[in-house]
């Protein structure tokens, strides 16, 4: 017998077309010609002429039909994540004696019960020596999870009047979310602001989920603010000396000194020198 086919064959060699042949056992067996088709067993044959028959043949064996698998049983895909590009299943009728075969097979690893393999959909057949089974259902191993690319950022500083800053992605796509504390949070918004001084990691999560690594965006500190100049008492004019002249008396060189009004106004070091006027 064959995987597909259950009976076994045998031919009487020193076939008579003028016998009557006889098989024992009977069951199941057909004899046409010189060929006898019969079940899983073992048999001999007669041959007869009128009244008289044979002794017995040496007997023959028919082999039981090879045993064919069942289909594989597939469980459900444990899909790619952002870090591992290739999912798996599994073999739920899993038998060590079988060989089993992916289709297509490309990038498929099959260990023990566990298949791997990369995006696409695929069928398993098990083979027992020269038996296939049908094909299973097909099972679909999704795409990898695309991860995005470092964010690129800008930074609004603080400014005089405003102690915080902002940090802006700068390419924006729809579905993303983003997070400004390196991961702990994440918003749909592309831009965090009210951020006191520091360095801020930031990352972009996909649709997929996927967290793209972290750029760090930094926010500087407020600039300092200057004291208000405070004035010395006043050089009035003389009578040969048409300006008058004061002292910047908390005067710091690293300062730009400004005049109001300015009209004929001279500011050199912390002396300032001016017509008359408040």
């Amino acid at each position: 017998p064959t995987c597909s086919v259950a009976t076994g064959s045998f031919t009487i060699t020193n076939y008579n077309a003028g016998y009557t042949y006889a098989v024992t056992p009977s069951a199941g067996v057909t004899i046409s010609g010189n060929t006898v088709t019969a079940p899983t067993g073992s048999y001999t044959l007669t041959a007869t002429l009128g009244a008289c028959t044979s002794a017995a043949s040496a007997s023959v064996t028919v082999n039981a039909q090879p045993a064919t698998p069942a289909a594989p049983t597939l469980s459900a895909v444990t899909q790619p994540t952002c870090s591992v590009a290739t999912g798996s299943f599994t073999i739920t009728n899993y038998n060590a004696g079988y060989t089993y075969a992916a289709t297509p097979s490309a990038g498929v690893t099959i260990s023990g019960n566990t298949v791997t393999a990369p995006a696409g959909s695929y069928t398993l057949t098990a083979t027992l020596g020269s038996c296939t089974s049908t094909s299973s259902a097909m099972v679909t191993v999704n795409v990898q999870p695309s991860t995005p690319t470092a964010p690129v950022t800008s930074v609004t500083q603080p400014t005089c009047s405003v102690a915080t800053g902002s940090i802006t992605v700068t390419v924006q796509n729809a579905g993303e979310t983003y997070s400004f504390d390196n991961g702990s949070s994440f918003q749909a918004g592309n831009t965090k602001s009210g951020l006191a001084s520091g360095t801020y990691n930031v990352i972009i999560r996909s649709t997929g989920g996927c967290n793209s690594a972290a750029t760090p965006a930094t926010v500087n500190a407020q600039p300092a603010t200057p004291a208000a100049p405070t004035l010395s008492a006043v050089t009035q004019p003389t009578c040969s000396v048409a300006t008058g002249s004061f002292t910047i008396t908390n005067y710091n060189a690293g300062y730009t000194y400004a005049a109001t009004p300015s009209a004929g106004v001279t500011i050199s070091g912390n002396t300032v020198t001016a017509p008359a006027g408040s």
